[in-house]
Order: C-alpha cells, then structure tokens, then sequence
C-alpha cells in the first residue's frame, strides 16, 4: 500500500464512540486524525458553538498542511 492514499469519515449519534474509534484506526494505519468536535466547539462550561468561519478556516488550514506534507 505504498503511496496509496487513505481516507476514513466516520459519523454517527453523539457518544456513538466515533473519537475513540478514528483514534484507533488513526493509529493502526498511520493516518492524520482530525477532530472535528476541537475545531466546531469552544472550550467553555457548557460548551459553546464556535462561529462558523472560524471552524471553517481551520479545516482549510488543516487541509492545507496535508497537501503540503
């Protein structure tokens, strides 16, 4: 599988385990793991919607650094 590229999206209901099971599979096949959960909330009590644009420019950016890398 040298220079294959591999994607995995992973969606479901909110404590469906999807975290911990991209974490896994991240680790098991070598790939970068992006959690959209750091980028869509703020850390506050409760938790707070982060603004759209926001989350938005850090999915470009992280998108950005894996073409690059």
């Amino acid at each position: 599988m040298k220079n294959e590229m591999r994607k995995i999206v992973i969606f479901g209901n909110s404590g469906a385990g999807k975290s911990t099971l991209s974490k896994q599979l991240s680790e098991q096949f070598d790939l970068t793991h992006l959690d959209l959960d750091i980028l869509a909330w703020n850390d506050s009590k409760p938790p707070t919607r982060a603004p759209i644009s926001e989350s938005k420019e850090a999915i470009q950016t992280f998108m950005q650094s894996i073409k690059a890398g």
